[in-house]
């Protein structure tokens, strides 16, 4: 199979993974919505939140800088990886540990969260560790592996929360299932791994100390980037009752979903990016503005379609207890369409080695973030912290491309964005005049189709581009 065959297959059968793997966790996330009900969803998006934020701690950017060292010529692949997944469990082990005495003596949360979020932290850990694994497969252009490994895991996850929403066993059952899940993922995809690498602790320390060197001006974006990211949810759950805490959740649980299918693109295209940056630029810029089109065309009708159809999609997913995480999901959908770009943007600068120059745009960021959490948080809530991630997430939209742009002198071309454009425009026409007492599949169907015709009228799309677009044609 040619080398582009093998990122067509590579890619068609991550997305189709991770979209089997969503829909898994959507049916998951919404027993334990209607089970839970808003003060128990709002103790268990506490849980994830304060994991989220002290996991930002031992991630370090990891994953990127050791798909990108592996990626190289005659690179040591087992070396690499068990040197980074020791260091990984190392530094998680110091951070869980602060992290508990935290928790133990300062935070304001219930009894019953707190031993939740205690439940929970091996999920993190093993997540983690699945993160860094990735890099491996990516490069071997296998991600079926880490597809079936994710598919396993949340199936897995599904039929024990089916059985603990029967047996009524309670919040901490309910966390407990997430890391069972997360260590049967890792399980899997160690095996998956042993075909390449044998993977044990190493403590080869100049190794280490090369890991560190090349990590430490990223290791410095990702914790900003990821801190202003996690510090409206994190305010919020110290300002507010566990049942505001869970209307924000609501919403962020499909942001969640979503950026995860824009860090995936991302991902894929980042070896390619780095492979051809120096050796051969139109083969980049080929590929970037490819990415850039593929992006344009999937999240505009997302966004329009998130305005028209939020509040019905998340009563669907959580009930009625939730209909009012639609508003909060009608701000955030604007902040994924950044994220989506922001990726594409970002892995460029990473393939670039210009990290460095983002770190005072994180910093600001992150200061930005706890302003606006601190002053809109106490009188708008939810929809405060909602705020802060968007402002935010527009901003770190903005500083990479102008990174890229004025340092590689690259930007896209916004054609295939403008008939978008007019594009979302048509579908957003026909939402409007749908009557919203249809059944909720009725808009979805109507709204996909003059989407995808209007598209193509527009001249949006054609064969050639849809060819191109899904087998990365000539990279």
């Amino acid at each position: 199979m040619s080398l582009t065959r093998k990122i067509a297959h590579n890619t068609a059968i991550q997305f189709t993974g991770k979209i089997l793997g969503t829909l898994i966790a959507l049916v998951t996330i919404s027993l334990m919505m209607r089970y839970l009900g808003n003060d128990g969803y709002g103790q268990y998006i506490t849980t994830i939140t304060y994991l989220s934020f002290i996991a930002i701690f031992f991630d370090l950017g990891l994953y990127l800088i050791v798909t990108r060292e592996i990626s190289k010529k005659g690179a040591n692949e087992q070396q690499l990886i068990s040197n980074t997944l020791t260091i990984r469990l190392v530094v998680a082990c110091f951070v869980f540990l602060v992290a508990g005495l935290i928790l133990y003596f300062f935070l304001p949360y219930s009894y019953i969260t707190k031993m939740a979020i205690l439940v929970n932290a091996s999920a993190f850990l093993f997540m983690s560790f699945n993160q860094l694994l990735t890099g491996l497969f990516q490069k071997h252009l296998r991600m079926e592996k880490v597809s079936i490994a994710e598919v396993v895991g949340r199936l897995f996850w599904l039929l024990a929360v089916v059985i603990v929403v029967k047996l009524e066993l309670g919040l901490l059952w309910v966390v407990g299932t997430n890391s069972i899940a997360a260590l049967l993922n890792f399980a899997v995809l160690y095996l998956f791994a042993r075909k390449y690498v044998k993977i044990k602790l190493a403590f080869d320390f100049k190794v280490w100390k090369y890991i560190a060197l090349v990590t430490a001006p990223l290791a410095v974006n990702v914790i900003f980037n990821a801190l202003y990211f996690k510090a409206g949810p994190l305010i919020l759950t110290w300002l507010k009752s566990e049942a505001e805490v869970s209307i924000l959740g609501g919403a962020q649980k499909i942001l969640e979903n979503l950026t995860t299918f824009a860090a995936i693109f991302a991902g894929l295209l980042f070896p390619i990016f780095s492979k051809y940056l120096h050796e051969n630029k139109s083969k980049f810029k080929n590929a970037f503005q490819k990415g850039f089109d593929a992006i344009s065309i999937l999240i505009l009708p997302i966004i329009c379609g998130t305005l028209f159809l939020g509040e019905r999609l998340i009563v669907l997913v959580g009930g009625e207890d939730f209909a009012a995480s639609g508003g909060v999901l009608r701000v955030l959908i604007f902040a994924v369409g950044a994220i989506f770009f922001s990726n594409l943007f970002g892995n460029v600068v990473v393939a670039a080695n210009l990290q460095k120059k983002l770190i005072p745009v994180y910093i600001l960021n992150f200061i930005l973030a706890i302003g606006i959490s601190l002053i809109f948080i106490p009188k708008y809530s939810y929809y405060g912290a909602a705020a802060s991630t968007l402002v935010t997430e527009i901003i770190m939209f903005i500083a990479p491309a102008v990174l890229v742009y004025k340092y590689l002198k690259v930007k896209p071309s916004l054609n295939v964005f403008s008939r978008s454009l007019l594009a979302t425009g048509a579908m957003a026409l026909v939402l409007l005049l749908i009557p919203s007492s249809l059944n909720l599949s009725i808009p979805l169907i109507a709204a996909l189709l003059t989407y995808l015709v209007a598209l193509y009228l527009f001249k949006g799309i054609s064969k050639e581009i849809i060819v191109e677009i899904i087998s990365l044609k000539k990279m």
